[in-house]
């Protein structure tokens, strides 16, 4: 009678599986997670909530300050006086009409309605003004950076990845520690059988190749001979 070595099942493989692509989905989540972080940005209403009506100053920012102000060009105006001399730009964002953008120079070439934009501002009284009668914000020589193709959604997807990834390991293991299974590692890999750690049975019988006693396998329910190295 020729030896069988120990397979593990097609569950055992599809459990292992399911454990290594858990493992695989977190790691790449975590590293997507803290390299793609994305930066604190406000918005437009939020700069303008922040914003002290009766002083014309903020409340959260101190001068010399650099925040971000992230969102949708919904209203863009292009302006040029002196013949051209200068030119310059007015920007709303999100439909707010309180908070106006100045930027120096032509940016319809770059920019257009629609488009999300990081917009880079310089809190001090200089580059922000309160203009009382109109009841604007108006904030000058800001700088743009173009956020079409942020980073953030790579971020944002680490997110699902993380979660995945972590539902697929407690799955995997629940149905690992469930079974017991002694044959195959959480990697796949075979691990050396010990019959003889098996549950003892009261009655023994010799091996026919050798007259050996006989150890029971109950997870196998066959009798295997520790000498011959087989099952019989």
């Amino acid at each position: 009678m020729q030896p069988q070595q120990l397979q593990p099942s097609k569950m055992q493989a599809k459990v292992t599986s399911i454990i290594i692509i858990g493992i695989v989905l977190l790691f790449i989540g975590g590293v997507l997670a803290v390299v793609f972080i994305p930066e604190e940005t406000v918005t437009a209403d939020e700069l303008w909530n922040d914003l002290d009506k009766d002083t014309g100053w903020f409340k959260s920012y101190e001068s010399g300050e650099y925040i971000t102000v992230r969102g949708r060009i919904t209203s863009l105006e292009y302006y040029s006086y002196h013949y051209g001399m200068y030119q310059g730009s007015y920007i709303h964002l999100d439909n707010n009409d309180r908070v106006v953008f100045g930027a120096s120079g032509d940016i319809r070439e770059e920019f257009s309605e629609g488009d999300k934009v990081d917009i880079t501002v310089r809190i001090d009284p200089f580059h922000c003004v309160y203009l009382n009668d109109t009841n604007e914000l108006f904030i000058t020589m800001t700088y743009m950076e173009d956020a079409k193709e942020s980073t953030e959604s790579l971020f944002y997807l680490s997110i699902p990845m993380i979660i995945g990834g972590t539902c697929l390991l407690i799955i995997g293991f629940i149905f690992y520690i469930k079974k017991s299974w002694r044959g195959i590692s959480i990697l796949g890999l075979p691990r050396q059988q010990h019959p003889q750690e098996s549950q003892p049975v009261s009655q023994q019988y010799p091996c026919p190749y050798c007259g050996q006693p006989l150890s029971f396998v109950k997870q196998y329910n066959r009798w295997y001979c520790d000498k011959c190295k087989r099952y019989v």
